[in-house]
């Protein structure tokens, strides 16, 4: 048998070798071993695969013809932030069962903002773990805004005076004092920035002014909104309902947005069900302010 082991710990065998044509549709499969991870959101990654008969038929010959038949069939995620991973050294893993047949999983990660390996294999009997093949490595976004601040959106006080004039805030009314006060605090914002970030500033002219106590005080508001993001994957084929109204599964995956205004509760409760089968899952939220 011709195979041969990738570093993406994936045993391969070309069984596509016909000659590539302009008409040819886009093929079911490839005839490789191999696993690709992707970053879906902060909090959930998505894996595709494919596993020829001639990697099935590698491990049954090494294992037992059986081995299948006796074990477990799992995605292993490794975190492997900062770590030169060598299938054994990852900070921790975590195990989901998964049917080899769907070809694909989404995956709910532990933390955002680490990166991620995932292992295609199986567990057997006596706890062994054997490894079909190994995606590549993918980083998940952390998950909050950015404390990165480029210095070339600064607004110094002269380009705030000149955005003021130009936005009409002194025809539109009402809202004009809102405009103004926005415009202000960003430029208040940008003016009170450590000198690493206002040096090209403060060289075309514009002196940093630090408001006063007084100014502050006379200043102090707050503002804030809230909505919620209820997301999650189900059995292929499930029919699955948030408060009674069913949701359309995309690749096995659902997503909604709630918004949750002051002093509100809501609940959400969902439902997957699968012939005779169901699952359920409460989620309760409340605001107070």
């Amino acid at each position: 048998m011709d195979t041969k082991h990738h570093s993406s710990a994936s045993f391969i065998k070309a069984e596509n070798s016909g000659k590539n044509t302009a008409a040819r549709e886009l093929p079911s499969s490839y005839g490789r071993t191999e696993a690709f991870l992707l970053p879906k959101d902060p909090g959930w990654l998505f894996l595709f695969w494919e596993i020829t008969s001639s990697t099935y038929d590698y491990i049954k010959s090494q294992n037992g013809y059986d081995i299948f038949d006796r074990s477990k069939t799992i995605i292993r995620l490794h975190d492997v932030t900062d770590v030169n991973f060598d299938g054994a050294n990852s900070h921790s893993h975590f195990d989901t069962p998964v049917v080899f047949d769907a070809g694909s999983w989404y995956l709910q990660a532990p933390m955002p903002g680490r990166n991620y390996v995932a292992d295609l294999g199986i567990i057997t009997p006596e706890g062994k773990f054997i490894l079909l093949a190994r995606s590549n490595a993918v980083t998940l976004p952390a998950g909050r805004i950015s404390d990165i601040i480029d210095e070339k959106w600064m607004l110094v006080e002269g380009d705030y005076q000149k955005l003021l004039a130009l936005s009409g805030a002194n025809l539109i009314g009402l809202g004009a004092s809102e405009l103004a006060h926005a415009l202000h605090e960003r430029w208040r914002f940008a003016q009170n920035m450590p000198s690493s970030y206002s040096s090209s500033n403060k060289s075309s002219g514009a002196a940093a002014k630090k408001p006063s106590k007084k100014e502050e005080a006379d200043d102090m508001w707050l503002k804030a909104d809230c909505e919620i993001i209820i997301y999650g994957s189900a059995s292929p084929g499930a029919k699955v309902k948030i408060n009674g109204k069913e949701i359309e599964l995309k690749n096995g995956s659902f997503s909604i947005r709630q918004s949750l205004h002051k002093g509100e509760v809501i609940d959400l409760p969902i439902t997957a069900e699968k012939k005779k089968m169901k699952r359920s899952i409460k989620i309760k939220a409340q605001r107070e302010d």
